[in-house]
């Protein structure tokens, strides 16, 4: 009877085992294609992205010589950060792409510098008409080679978890998406090598991150720092890769992901002090339904909860349902407009999706020019055409066209229904810059 019982408990637990074990296959089986889903579904949007890039700069290079390219450059700017998005999602901690991400940083920040930052009334110069060209060849080149990955994976049926079983066993010689990644990441940093100053280095000398206050932090420090500043509550899935080989400081790259909900967000955070230089928040959009008002209101209470208070609104832009709203520092009752924050509001809840204060960091009181001018306002308004109505007026420090600060005077002025956005030099009364704004 005894026998008979023991008997029937062992077929129990037996089979009570094997149907754990089942379903803990089954969920781990559904976790490696739920992975693999998201690793394709990433690639191939990275293959979009750089596509859309390459015929955007096409675009910007077929249109009047006089005009800024601006709505081609523009969405340049934002398909390069959603590029480098998908490369976060790749499962590539052992070989990523930091030469090509940097590249996509590098078009972006370009394109951004030179169609919202810095438009110029006369249109793009020849300089940045031979750029363009430049750009627009390399990014082709580069969307060839992706599209060739991405023709072996189809017609391969080669799987991503594959790519990352390779990298983790050191052996990956064989695997023809590695093969194909290198070749993209290699053409990428010879393309950096050739960028002109200008491409690479925007908004100054990125080396300056190396030289900011504070301690050496490790891969931990980075992770707690991006949670804390990203506001980052949940526990996701956590890539973080160092940054410096290439790129113009160094760092971490941190990269919080819950593919289930197809959102991300990337900080980057330089290693010396911890200090974030920038996130971005990707996830899926909804219905407007804040003003870009209600968000400069959000971006503003945003900057005094983390501890900003000499910054003052100077702009605001707005890119389907996203809000990218600009503030700079003011001091001694001067705007200091390359010290400037950069803040993206989403327009359907409020929330922050990215934070940029490069700028920011990497300007230096030693860079400024002297605060007072030998002109007076008044003296500098007789620069102006006397058939413009100025509305505003103001001291600020402007990065001209030789990348040099000086103290100008701003006006905004209008003449019928155009409005102007005029910078005069408060030394020598010479004209700076005059912008277009358009409505």
């Amino acid at each position: 009877m005894i026998r008979n019982i023991l008997i029937t408990i062992l077929v129990i637990g037996l089979v009570g085992f094997g149907y754990w074990g089942y379903m803990e296959h089954r969920d781990k089986n559904a976790l490696i294609i739920q992975n693999e889903n998201n690793y394709q579904q990433a690639f191939h949007e990275l293959t979009f992205y750089v596509d859309k890039i390459h015929d955007n700069l096409g675009t910007s290079l077929a249109t009047d010589p006089k005009s800024t390219s601006a709505p081609q450059l523009a969405e340049v700017w934002k398909l390069t950060s959603q590029a480098r998005e998908d490369i976060g999602k790749l499962p590539l901690k052992l070989m990523p792409l930091n030469d090509t991400a940097t590249f996509l940083s590098n078009v972006g920040n370009y394109s951004f510098d030179t169609a919202v930052k810095h438009p110029s009334a006369e249109g793009i110069s020849q300089a940045d008409y031979k750029q363009l060209e430049t750009l627009y060849s390399e990014s082709e080149s580069i969307e060839k080679d992706l599209r060739n990955v991405q023709s072996v994976i189809l017609s391969n049926n080669l799987k991503w978890t594959d790519v990352a079983a390779a990298l983790q066993s050191n052996k990956p010689k064989d695997n023809q998406i590695i093969d194909g990644l290198k070749t993209v990441n290699a053409k990428t940093a010879d393309y950096d090598k050739e960028m002109q100053p200008t491409v690479n280095q925007p908004t100054g000398s990125l080396q300056k991150l190396d030289n900011l206050s504070g301690s050496a932090i490790n891969k931990g420090d980075a992770i707690r720092i991006s949670k804390q500043f990203a506001g980052i509550r949940k526990e996701p899935q956590v890539d973080v890769q160092k940054v410096g080989t290439r790129s113009s400081y160094k760092g971490y790259s941190v990269t919080f992901s819950e593919p289930s909900k197809d959102e991300s967000t990337t900080v980057d955070l330089t290693s010396k002090g911890g200090h974030v230089v920038w996130y971005m928040t990707h996830r899926p959009m909804k219905n407007q339904k804040l003003s870009l008002k209600q968000a400069t209101e959000k971006a503003q209470t945003y900057l005094k909860e983390k501890g900003y208070k000499s910054l003052k609104f100077v702009s605001s832009d707005q890119y389907d349902t996203v809000g990218v709203l600009t503030f700079a520092k003011k001091t001694k009752n001067v705007l200091i407009y390359p010290s400037s924050v950069k803040i993206k509001i989403a327009l359907d809840n409020g929330e922050v999706l990215g934070f940029d204060q490069t700028e920011y960091l990497i300007s230096k009181e030693s860079d400024l020019p002297a605060l007072t001018p030998k002109l007076t306002e008044k003296q500098a308004r007789t620069r102006l055409r006397g058939t413009v109505q100025v509305q505003q007026a103001g001291l600020v420090v402007y990065k001209n066209e030789q990348g040099k600060n000086v103290l100008c005077y701003e006006f905004f002025a209008t003449k019928g229904k155009d409005t102007y956005h005029i910078f005069i030099n408060a030394m020598t009364g010479l004209q700076e810059n005059v912008n277009l704004l358009t409505a």
